[in-house]
């Protein structure tokens, strides 16, 4: 399986146990056995909390995929992990056992949209070694079907798992394309990012960040879940109700974290210091994003860079007026600091990178304010974020032409004025 990647591009390598791997971007887990070997393959993963953990791609083949499920009548009273409902069961009918050799794949709707099965033609022919199948509780994890015997669940993705029965390894060039399908997955990374403003547990959209401004837009956790199935690999989250002094949302971000595993989380809104990045982490978030502590204490930044990492912890500043200005307190207060003095602040944090807003352009619809990130990226080579003012695709691209490594998009994604799929596959030249 490792030489199958290495021959796609990849650089793969064999691991015994996930605790204290670094620097993985997805991670592969292969089957050739009986389901009484699920317990290892948990323990290699870090048990319950470990696969809890886990925010990467994961491609699970064969028993790998079986093991995603509750059970399995090859080894009654093993667990498996339990990560999709249902059971592995013998395959039925008049078909000879294990099934060796060639079957087709019919992709189901979902698996027809999955990034998993992109340049796959559906009925396309894989290889499969099995006596055992799949039996989802749910169809809707389901991506693609086989039949040997009796129908049964060949693909399946529950998040960041994704499960094939058949061995791509082995699969001629329709193998080598889920191989290469996989490393896409593993190593995308959208231009655009996806963002949601929370009020009182619902997303919202308000104008230069005024409050008395507000526009809903409904659930924050199905818009995530549609961005995560979208295949966005990063969202951003503003707190507005503990950036404007309120409670934080940490309870939905909890929700969130746990019911869409394929996305990561980038928090901001309240991040003030140590202590509430330790919070969001806990519940869940990838990244926090400090803003007002940046100009108020850059001390309490650096410390939680220190205990966290930069790429874990970025910073955002938030720009109104011309020539424009710092604003800070949830853009409630003005500062004297300009840009060149703001950047300096936030590089002596160490910070991991930098979201550049303009509260002028944001939620106005009369797009991005493109010398903000120009003049910006002239003081800086940290990764560098534009927000404030994204239209279309256009927008973003105009951003990332005048030096944005990527664009946080809002209002644009919430109004549905184009077509999601153009902003997931966006990506910077």
């Amino acid at each position: 399986m490792a030489n199958a990647f290495r021959r796609a591009g990849a650089e793969a390598g064999i691991i015994r146990g996930l605790p204290g791997a670094r620097g993985l971007t997805g991670l592969v887990i292969p089957g050739v056995g009986s389901f009484s070997t699920v317990p290892k393959i948990a323990a290699a993963l870090g048990g319950k909390k470990g696969i809890a953990s886990l925010r990467m791609p994961v491609l699970c083949i064969c028993l790998g995929m079986q093991a995603l499920f509750c059970s399995s009548e090859e080894s009654k009273g093993t667990a498996g992990l339990g990560i999709l409902g249902g059971k592995v069961k013998k395959l039925g009918g008049n078909a000879r056992l294990p099934q060796l050799g060639w079957n087709r794949v019919s992709q189901t709707k979902t698996g027809t949209g999955d990034p998993l099965f992109q340049g796959v033609k559906n009925n396309e022919h894989f290889y499969f070694a099995n006596s055992f199948a799949a039996f989802p509780s749910s169809q809707k994890c389901v991506l693609g079907a086989t039949e040997y015997g009796q129908m049964f669940a060949s693909a399946v993705r529950a998040g960041n798992f994704w499960g094939v029965q058949f061995h791509p390894e082995k699969s001629g060039k329709a193998g080598q394309q889920i191989i290469r399908n996989f490393m896409a997955i593993c190593s995308r990374r959208t231009a655009a990012v996806p963002s949601i403003d929370m009020i009182g547990g619902r997303a919202v959209r308000l104008k230069q960040g005024r409050q008395g401004t507000e526009e809903y837009y409904g659930n924050p956790l199905a818009l995530a879940k549609k961005y995560e199935k979208a295949g966005f690999p990063l969202l951003h989250i503003v707190d507005l109700d503990a950036a404007f002094g309120g409670k934080s949302q940490l309870v939905l971000l909890r929700k969130i974290s746990s019911q869409c595993r394929g996305i990561q989380i980038q928090w901001a809104g309240g991040i003030r210091n140590a202590r509430s990045a330790r919070a969001a982490f806990s519940a869940g978030a990838y990244r926090v994003v400090f803003g007002t502590a940046v100009a108020r204490c850059p001390k309490l930044v650096r410390q939680s860079v220190l205990e966290f990492g930069p790429e874990r912890v970025w910073a955002s500043l938030d720009f109104a007026g011309k020539p424009p200005m710092l604003m800070i307190g949830g853009w409630k207060q003005g500062t004297a600091i300009g840009l060149q003095q703001a950047v300096e602040l936030a590089k002596s944090c160490n910070i991991g990178g930098l979201i550049v807003s303009s509260v002028d352009a944001d939620g106005m619809g009369g797009g991005p304010c493109l010398p903000l990130i120009a003049k910006a990226r002239k003081l800086t080579l940290l990764p560098l974020v534009l927000a404030g003012g994204m239209r279309n695709p256009a927008d973003a691209k105009a951003a990332l032409a005048n030096g944005a490594d990527s664009a946080i998009i809002g209002r644009a994604l919430y109004n549905e004025k184009t077509k999601i799929g153009e902003w997931a596959c966006l990506q910077k030249e």
